[in-house]
């Protein structure tokens, strides 16, 4: 997640990649068929929200955010076999500190 945070951002070292002016940066994940609990059966928005939510996970959150609490991220989807889910607010609905 990191990683491609970073490459939209033109800050992954070693790229000099970046989402240009005016376009939406989106970071997609894709996940094998049965990462996580209940993800196979549709339970992936919940299940993703409750893991980024978690205290445990503000590393995960702020792999989203850039140093100066800017969004690296305008859309984040992840796609496994229970189907695409995708997110934009990402600081309501996934707790992100940016």
């Amino acid at each position: 997640m990191r990683d491609g945070a970073e490459q939209l951002n033109g800050r992954k070292n070693g790229s000099d990649e970046k989402c240009p002016p005016g376009f939406e940066r989106v970071l997609v994940i894709g996940l094998e068929p049965s990462v996580g609990p209940g993800m196979m059966y549709g339970g992936i928005r919940p299940a993703v929200e409750a893991f980024l939510k978690d205290k445990r996970s503000q590393q995960a959150r702020q792999n989203l955010c850039g140093p100066n609490g800017t969004d690296l991220v305008d859309r984040l989807v992840i796609v496994n076999a229970a189907g695409t889910r995708e997110w934009t607010d990402l600081g309501k609905t996934l707790g992100t500190p940016c």
